[in-house]
């Protein structure tokens, strides 16, 4: 029985340090995604109008992507994945509400950070939040996945082009 036991609380644990591990690397790659790569690309465009930069935004969130797909895999398709897990709400939350701001700007819901806890988004404004999101999540995705070849295939400045003028439309 103490060998059984054992050999259970061995199992055991080669289940639990990795799901531990990819909860740290989830909220920290989270934070990557929303604080570096995104902004980077929005910042660039800081001087043009809302619309620019949330396409370029998005555009981040692709490169983001493609330069990191196992990460993006764990991010988003992780079956173990704990979001209950501080880091990974504070750092999902906050990119969530980024993406709120950026669509209300947008809109021409001015410049204010729009938080769930401060005010109560309007049905339309999260409407647009869903389709903007699935947007540039699907075409992530679809790249990372290889199922785009017309734009993954390109060469890289030619392939972020293509998937700025995607959004472009879209968005």
């Amino acid at each position: 029985q103490r060998r059984h036991a054992i050999g259970a609380w061995r199992a055991a644990q080669t289940e639990v340090a990795p799901a531990r591990r990819e909860r740290i690397e989830c909220a920290r790659d989270y934070r990557h995604l929303q604080g570096g790569v995104v902004r980077q690309h929005a910042a660039g465009r800081a001087d043009q109008d809302p619309r620019s930069q949330l396409i370029a935004s998005g555009l981040g969130y692709a490169v983001f992507a493609l330069e990191n797909p196992a990460l993006f895999r764990l991010m988003f398709g992780s079956n173990r994945t704990d979001f209950d897990h501080p880091d990974l709400q504070r750092a999902a939350s906050r990119a969530y509400e980024d993406l709120v701001t950026h669509v209300a700007r947008v809109r021409g819901g001015g410049s204010q950070n729009l938080q769930a806890h401060e005010c109560e988004p309007d049905a339309e404004l999260m409407t647009d939040v869903a389709a903007t999101w699935a947007i540039a999540h699907g075409l992530a995705d679809l790249l990372v996945a290889g199922r785009m070849s017309s734009i993954g295939d390109l060469p890289p400045k030619a392939m972020r082009a293509a998937i700025a003028d995607v959004l472009r439309r879209v968005i």
